[in-house]
């Protein structure tokens, strides 16, 4: 009780109701499918691997100096964003005081999973010595764990767009939020990023989950 429950998904593979299924596919509560548009998660993804997008995928590698610039509130000088992305993700683990020998870190809100082949990861995650709580809960552990075992296999990012980070690449006139027409503007840019996502994340902003279904002023 320690914990945020979002540790609890460590602990899904060991359920009764698991035992029936070689997949099982994690999604968060505050993902809006794109039905007509995604194709099967799991098609390509090999069994004894876990399926998930990492974090920063769906943001143009030459845009990811932008979005950190506007997060961190800092310049980061000359070095290439790859780099700088890089420094960046691996201090995450760094909190942790690990190093998975990559940057790279699973957005562990969509993860295409099977019982027999990964409970004991993630229940090792779980009873592991992984004490420190922060507002990534499980992510980095279980980042660590499937990234220095091998056993990602990565997805394509839209199966697992995060919004926010979007967001501030391409729309940061919306974290104005005094903007007079806010709202119709906060409505397009959900729409254009659920168009093109097959799975839209709205993690750390599910209120911009509203947009995609109250009409604008005046309309039904």
């Amino acid at each position: 009780q320690g914990r945020s429950v979002s540790w609890q998904k460590c602990l899904m593979l060991g359920q009764d109701f698991a035992r029936k299924y070689e997949r099982l596919i994690w999604i968060d509560s505050d993902i809006v499918f794109n039905i007509a548009k995604a194709p099967p998660i799991a098609a390509e993804v090999p069994i004894e691997k876990i399926g998930a997008v990492v974090s920063g995928d769906y943001i143009h590698p030459e845009l990811k100096r932008v979005r950190l610039e506007r997060v961190r509130r800092r310049s980061y000088g000359e070095p290439p964003p790859a780099k700088v992305w890089e420094e960046d993700q691996r201090a995450f683990y760094a909190q942790y005081g690990l190093d998975p020998g990559t940057g790279d870190i699973v957005q562990a809100g969509v993860l295409v999973l099977s019982p027999p082949h990964h409970r004991e990861l993630l229940e090792h995650v779980y009873h592991e010595n992984y004490r420190t709580e922060t507002r990534s809960y499980e992510q980095i552990p279980l980042s660590y764990e499937i990234m220095s075992r091998g056993l990602l296999h990565r997805l394509n990012s839209r199966f697992n767009t995060v919004f926010i980070e979007r967001l501030i690449v391409h729309y940061p006139y919306l974290l104005n939020t005094q903007l007079a027409n806010y709202e119709d503007l906060a409505r397009q840019a959900v729409a254009a990023e659920f168009n093109n996502a097959y799975l839209l994340h709205f993690a750390s902003e599910r209120n911009f989950i509203r947009y995609l279904f109250k009409p604008a002023a005046g309309k039904d």
